[in-house]
């Protein structure tokens, strides 16, 4: 059995006091129409950018011209975010949304969400067996391409195929070590805080 589930992984006993679990809040606006196609580039090609400061605007035009924007960030004590939390950070969203596309003030957003994302204090991943169970988690927030390396190295270990980068996965460094909790908690909102105050600019 393979369970790549990151900061859930505690939940099912694979790992202790390793992850840090973040939500992040985005929006995405309706279909842009003719006229506003032309206000923001006609010729625009999909795009993405991602903020430079940890608490900074990822901004991001789609292939079915719709814009995105995403930021804000919560401790996940309890591995999700309620709903009133959600609309909550529709303010923040709005904010980074017209400043950076200030002719298309008038576009309503479509849908509004939050996500994890998983991190670790020292950016390293989890890579381990225990038995028949393979368990995998990536330790930062563009982690898509870790994930999909994880997994394609756990089906190799698990047919007994052995590699210079499957060695290195094995024996790399692990996560540092987290208090445990109220502690975490405590220290993750300082933290965030501190990020968020300082990111101003990219906000």
């Amino acid at each position: 059995m393979v369970v790549p589930v990151s900061t859930f992984l505690e939940e099912f006993g694979l790992s202790k006091n390793q992850f840090c679990p973040i939500i992040s809040f985005g929006a995405l606006s309706r279909q842009l129409d003719e006229s506003e196609l032309d206000a923001l580039g006609r010729d625009v090609k999909p795009w993405g950018v991602t903020a430079a400061h940890t608490a900074g605007t990822t901004v991001r035009f789609t292939h079915d011209n719709r814009l995105l924007v995403r930021n804000g960030l919560m401790y996940a004590t309890w591995l999700t975010s309620s709903p009133e939390r959600i609309r909550r950070s529709r303010r923040m969203l709005r904010k980074a949304f017209n400043n950076r596309f200030p002719n298309h003030k008038h576009v309503n957003f479509e849908y509004v969400w939050g996500g994890m994302i998983h991190l670790t204090m020292n950016s390293r991943s989890v890579f381990g067996r225990k038995g028949n169970i393979f368990y995998s988690g990536v330790g930062e927030g563009a982690g898509i391409i870790k994930a999909f390396t994880m997994g394609t190295y756990h089906a190799e270990w698990a047919n007994g195929v052995n590699s210079e980068v499957l060695d290195f996965l094995k024996n790399d460094k692990k996560p540092s070590w987290l208090p445990p909790e109220p502690f975490r908690t405590v220290g993750a909102e300082c933290r965030l805080l501190w990020e968020t105050a300082t990111a101003r600019g990219e906000i």
